[in-house]
């Protein structure tokens, strides 16, 4: 059971990286950052499973379906954490002031 938890953050931590990497490659294709992350995420997911399926692969074809499971919670985790830090990155940004006197 230990294993587990240090596989799922194993996880969390590559699909992140992914999910930055991806989110790097669309910031100046779309500023809507709702769409970006949505996508980024997306994309990573399947970044991730992509190589944990090569590299599960030991010799024969490439465990796709248990890459696809492994990958699955950790990429909508890292999709969460992104989203959490966008909120507030997007709250510290001081909105203009209204100067109708």
């Amino acid at each position: 059971m230990v294993f587990m938890i240090g596989y799922l953050i194993g996880a969390t931590l590559v699909s992140y990286a992914l999910l930055r990497f991806w989110e790097f490659v669309f910031k100046g294709l779309s500023t809507r950052t709702s769409v970006r992350l949505a996508a980024s995420t997306f994309l990573a997911y399947v970044s991730a499973t992509t190589l944990a399926a090569f590299g599960m692969a030991d010799g024969g074809p490439p465990a796709y379906a248990a890459a696809a499971l492994s990958y699955a919670i950790p990429a909508v985790v890292a999709g969460l954490i992104e989203a959490v830090r966008l909120n507030q990155e997007t709250a510290k940004i001081p909105k203009p002031k209204d100067n109708d006197q």
